[in-house]
């Protein structure tokens, strides 16, 4: 028999799960309270040694690397198995972080076009949250979750547990940073509105005057993206979730 161990829930070896929670520095994963990342890892463990022989789960250590032995009939499974575990942790983890969905009422309308401020390097538009605040957010097409300023989250009357999952942002320079985040009811770009979006909680752009935020991937995939910079405008066409995709070259895009 052989014994082998796999980190917790990331394709380079760059996720850990300690005593404080899952660190998943993959960009779009949440770090969550100490019982339920393990208990998550024990269930793929369990469905993806099901599928393969000779392979037997001893472990999930303090520091999330789970521990197995293999036997001679399990080497041909062994990175099947690995590729198996991973993949399925990884979407487990995913799955408790709330991604939003289209309103009805955004595919009834299909389209809207706002005013788009350009400060700078900056694309700034106006967003309502909750039907009740507005906000003023960077449009960033290459950032996998929006984030609002905690300033934004104390108008919205919405208090931050310090249970709340966490997830690692990647900053400028390669640090990383934990915001924990907090479910919004609504984000309403124009006529469009996403529904039921957990949002980062940091303060993404201390020095920029009138910036609440930044409005990423998680809320623009709903649509096809088209920005004229020249013409100061946004257009959002929404999308059945399906056929969801990137923002596209139109008259500009990031």
């Amino acid at each position: 028999m052989r014994g082998g161990s796999i980190g917790s829930a990331c394709f380079r070896a760059t996720a850990l799960v300690c005593s404080l929670g899952c660190w998943l520095l993959l960009g779009a994963c949440a770090s969550l309270p100490p019982e339920q990342p393990k208990a998550l890892q024990w269930e793929a463990a369990r469905e993806c040694g099901s599928r393969v022989q000779d392979i037997r789960v001893r472990d999930i250590d303090a520091s999330g690397r789970l521990h197995f032995v293999i036997g001679d009939a399990g080497l041909v499974d062994r990175d099947a198995f690995i590729a198996c575990y991973q993949q399925q942790v990884t979407e487990k983890f995913n799955a408790l972080v709330a991604a939003g969905h289209l309103a009805p009422s955004a595919l009834a309308t299909g389209r809207t076009a706002v005013p788009l401020k350009v400060t700078g390097n900056l694309l700034v538009v106006a967003v309502t949250l909750n039907e009740s605040q507005r906000a003023f957010l960077v449009v960033d097409t290459g950032a996998a979750k929006t984030i609002l300023h905690p300033a934004v989250m104390a108008r919205l009357q919405i208090a931050i547990p310090p249970s709340a999952p966490r997830w690692a942002m990647r900053l400028v320079g390669g640090t990383t940073a934990a915001m924990p985040l907090a479910r919004v009811q609504a984000l309403t770009i124009g006529r469009l509105a996403v529904e039921e979006l957990d949002v980062g909680v940091y303060e993404a752009f201390p020095t920029a005057q009138g910036v609440d935020g930044l409005l990423g991937a998680d809320v623009l995939h709903h649509f096809r993206v088209m920005i004229d910079r020249s013409a100061g405008r946004l257009t959002l066409v929404a999308m059945p979730p399906k056929a969801t995709s990137p923002a596209e070259p139109g008259a500009g895009s990031l």
